[in-house]
């Protein structure tokens, strides 16, 4: 894999304060790539809207992934780049917005659900053994927050067994109240292209545990649900992320963050639950007691070794 010299990005020049922000949407794939499934979601490029303002309120540097330019070799590339351009005490937000599928687990990592999750990028599918190796490229003293907008991904990079919870009949779904994908898009592409995924879905899957970084992974919805999208067209789960932090009035820890974006997302669609996983090397306290989108943990003691160009002089 051709990996690039560094991040690039899509906006102005590069602040020096240590947050950076990899932004991966996807209103539509490439047929060819998926059994000449279009997968339109209109939605996610109102997603992407939402967490430009929210990213661009909390000041950090942003890297937009569109449609055609977030295929697997792209998304990976960034990825790698951004863990080898971040230093102690960087905070990184990855964020996508697409539909989730899922894939036939033959390494047999995953514990309960017995499935991959995988995001459907432009070209072909990221499995979440992928996701998790790319994790794991991010120093030790670097905080990572992963958020995955998207269906059937609420283990997108974790094996931890799910409570079983009532399911959705998809048939009786509107598709545009969801990122629903054909339940089966994840075995219909596999089928098809079984050579390319083999390799991918059989070799020895990374553990997000071991990841050198402090990781907080919050998705939509658990593996099996669906991610509902609002009357106004927009991802019930990013809306109300964005409306709880509240241009960075939210005064809480991303824990809290987590705990009230989540009640309200199920009060409104009953059949969502998000989730949210901490994996990597935590301090102590863990990443889930820091300030959302902050550049240094809210609560004492960890301090990290932050570089003078890095600090932050915001209250």
């Amino acid at each position: 894999m051709t990996t690039s010299p560094q991040l690039s990005t899509n906006g102005p020049a590069r602040r020096d304060n240590g947050r950076r922000a990899l932004v991966i949407t996807l209103d539509h794939v490439e047929p060819a790539f998926y059994t000449g499934w279009l997968g339109r979601l209109p939605a996610a490029e109102q997603d992407r809207g939402a967490m430009i303002q929210l990213l661009e309120a909390a000041e950090f540097d942003q890297t937009e992934l569109t449609n055609d330019e977030a295929t697997r070799d792209r998304v990976r590339e960034e990825l790698s780049a951004l863990a080898k351009s971040t230093e102690v005490g960087a905070h990184v937000v990855v964020y996508f917005s697409g539909h989730g599928a899922t894939l036939p687990d033959l390494n047999q990592d995953e514990l309960g659900v017995l499935r991959d999750g995988a995001w459907c990028l432009y070209d072909g599918m990221l499995v979440d053994d992928e996701l998790t190796e790319a994790l794991t490229e991010f120093e030790e003293g670097v905080r990572v927050v992963l958020i995955s907008d998207s269906c059937f991904t609420g283990t997108i990079v974790s094996d931890a067994l799910l409570n079983p919870r009532e399911e959705e009949d998809p048939s009786t779904i509107d598709t545009r109240s969801s990122k629903l994908a054909p339940v089966d898009i994840g075995d219909r592409v596999y089928e098809a292209q079984k050579d390319f995924y083999d390799p991918i879905l059989t070799r020895p899957p990374a553990d997000p545990d071991d990841a050198k970084a402090a990781v907080l992974i919050l998705s939509a919805c658990e593996k099996g649900e669906l991610a509902r999208v609002d009357e106004e067209g927009v991802s019930v789960f990013t809306r109300t992320l964005v409306t709880v932090w509240n241009d960075g009035k939210f005064t809480g820890t991303y824990g809290e963050l987590f705990d009230r974006v989540s009640t309200a997302v199920t009060e409104a669609v009953p059949l969502q639950h998000p989730v949210k996983r901490l994996a990597g090397n935590q301090p102590s306290p863990t990443l889930e007691h820091d300030r959302p989108f902050g550049l240094y943990p809210q609560t004492p003691p960890w301090t990290p070794v932050v570089p003078a160009a890095m600090s932050d002089t915001r209250p």
